[in-house]
């Protein structure tokens, strides 16, 4: 079974949770008493880049949590009729974040487009 937007949003909390507590007690920890500098550095660098792209997930997981109200219209002011939640693939700086978004389709159109895509 599909899981909902709110247990993949919880989800996410409890992984950037989990992330933040790891890379804190790292810091903090015996482990990095002996570590040298760089090493440290590149350690906390990815810690934190898995953080960043757990926390962006979970920013846009809850802003696709809710069917968008009204009508929603294209960026030419098109009417966009709804379609689906469709994965949706992002690149950031913290690497590639697949999530779900809402689909529209605009006439004529047979994929649902989010309606902020440029035509």
């Amino acid at each position: 079974m599909t899981p909902t937007a709110e247990q993949r949003i919880a989800q996410s909390r409890l992984v950037g949770d989990e992330q933040y507590r790891e890379l804190l007690a790292y810091v903090t920890g015996v482990d990095s008493r002996t570590m040298g500098a760089h090493d440290a550095e590149v350690r906390i660098f990815r810690g934190v880049l898995a953080l960043g792209g757990t926390l962006l997930r979970l920013f846009f997981e809850s802003r696709a949590a809710e069917r968008p109200a009204g009508p929603v219209t294209g960026v030419e002011g098109t009417a966009l009729t709804y379609r689906d939640r469709r994965p949706v693939t992002y690149l950031s700086v913290f690497g590639k974040l697949v999530f779900e978004r809402h689909g529209f389709t605009a006439p004529g159109q047979g994929d649902g487009l989010p309606p902020w895509t440029p035509r």
